[in-house]
């Protein structure tokens, strides 16, 4: 199939696909087609790495005591601590270097050890001075293990990871979940220095996906705002529109239908292009609608924020926009000869 590049472009001596103005800008020409709507890379490179999912270990793990956690401890059937508990509530909050403080025991460290561990190794120590010490060990506020999320969500900020592990979709949901204006197709995870893209809106059909993408203490969730994302159509369309990028997405094909379609009288059915990137090496994508999976294939494109979409003129109708152009100058010239109307 030849391919219908703008008539302003010409074939580079550079890679295959590179395209050359006159003016010397270069850019990659590339057809819209099954392969192509099929290769997000290509479509829209990704900044980063995909997120590593947990393994079935992490997903099983129990949570870890942290620094600033605050514990509950109780000690059954021994009467010096019902006499502590009447005067003080059996509350310790994790110090610093990881430690609290405990009556008959001193300063143990807690902080990495599950509730069930940390029940374990007070008894032991326990053991010591009473005989069979029952003891109960849980966590009553969790303050130490936390992830951020920011953006374009109903409450900013710190989110505490509990008693079980927290996906990244808990984490939207526990931070007010996102606004009408966030794009959930770009949300970014940034972990020990690493910046992680994920397509939220995907994970919903993905469900073990969405199970396996846990967060860590530290983790930064950043829902970016979508709200002036925005995509131009132009040329041989019956509306020129500037439209916005909602939530879920905007395919060329409803870019088209939001614009009223190409005009069937002045367009070029094989000649739609979305231009998108920077002028050092843009990428042209073209559509050819004459094609019966034309529109189809549109529906599959996502297009990006400050895309271009341009419908191409049919030669016949640059023919007669040349003409209604140079027809006043052409009478101009023609009357300029006859001489004037009156001569005496």
């Amino acid at each position: 199939m030849k391919m219908p590049t703008p008539p302003q472009l010409e074939k580079s001596a550079a890679a295959d696909g590179i395209y050359e103005t006159p003016s010397g800008l270069r850019a990659e020409v590339m057809a819209i087609t099954p392969v192509t709507v099929s290769r997000q890379d290509l479509i829209s490179p990704p900044p980063s790495a995909p997120m590593p999912l947990a393994t079935p270990e992490a997903l099983q793990a129990d949570y870890r005591i942290a620094v600033r956690d605050v514990l509950e401890i109780t000690v059954w059937g021994q009467e010096e601590f019902a006499l502590i508990e009447r005067e003080t509530l059996p509350r310790h909050v994790v110090a610093q270097d990881g430690t609290i403080f405990f009556p008959y025991v001193g300063r143990v460290r807690v902080a990495g050890l599950s509730a069930q561990g940390a029940q374990t190794l007070i008894t032991q120590r326990l053991s010591r001075v009473f005989e069979a010490p029952q003891v109960d060990v849980r966590v009553l506020e969790y303050r130490g293990r936390q992830v951020r999320v920011v953006g374009a969500v109903g409450s900013p900020g710190p989110v505490a990871i509990q008693d079980r592990p927290i996906t990244l979709i808990d984490a939207i949901y526990l931070a007010g979940g996102p606004l009408e204006t966030a794009d959930l197709r770009r949300v970014s995870v940034t972990r020990n220095g690493h910046l992680f893209r994920v397509n939220v809106l995907d994970m919903f059909e993905q469900a073990e996906q969405a199970k396996g993408l846990l967060l860590q203490e530290t983790d930064l969730v950043y829902v970016p705002d979508n709200s002036g994302a925005r995509v131009y159509v132009m040329g041989e369309v019956k509306r020129n529109s500037s439209l916005a990028i909602p939530r879920a997405g905007l395919t060329l094909t409803q870019a088209l239908a939001e614009s009223a379609g190409p005009d069937p009288i002045t367009s070029r059915a094989q000649s739609v292009y979305v231009l998108r990137g920077t002028t050092e090496l843009p990428r042209i994508f073209y559509l050819d609608l004459r094609q019966a999976d034309g529109l189809l294939l549109g529906d599959r494109f996502q297009l990006a924020g400050r895309d271009v979409i341009y419908v191409d003129a049919a030669p016949i109708t640059r023919w007669n926009r040349f003409i209604n152009q140079l027809l006043p100058s052409l009478l101009v010239l023609t009357e300029a000869d006859r001489g004037p109307l009156f001569s005496h």
